[in-house]
């Protein structure tokens, strides 16, 4: 592989893993301070993609569009795991609701 391209992967990956180990942190921290419930389920639903959105946002003004670019996809894989976990808390209570009634 080229050294131009191996480097444009590392600043892409980079871009990638920095909102996403810096939500894990603050979700983790969040949980210990709150305990599990609403709150910890907002905050791990919506903390990876403002944070990976807001790095791209950054990035693409003061540093540089591969580091932006890895940030823009993480955070779009974050509001895919974010739709996908807020669907799965939704079905559960509905299912809890559904054999609370019975």
């Amino acid at each position: 592989m080229d050294e131009e391209y191996w480097q444009y992967w590392r600043v892409f990956a980079i871009g990638l893993c920095v909102p996403m180990v810096s939500s894990i942190f603050l979700v983790g921290v969040l949980y210990l301070i709150a305990g599990s419930g609403f709150l910890f389920a907002f905050a791990s639903t919506c903390v990876w993609p403002m944070a990976g959105f807001g790095f791209a946002a950054y990035c693409r003004v003061y540093e540089s569009d591969e580091l932006a670019q890895g940030a823009i996809f993480s955070g779009v894989l974050g509001t895919l795991m974010g739709v996908f976990m807020a669907y799965r808390i939704v079905a559960f209570y509905a299912e809890g609701m559904a054999s609370f009634s019975q």
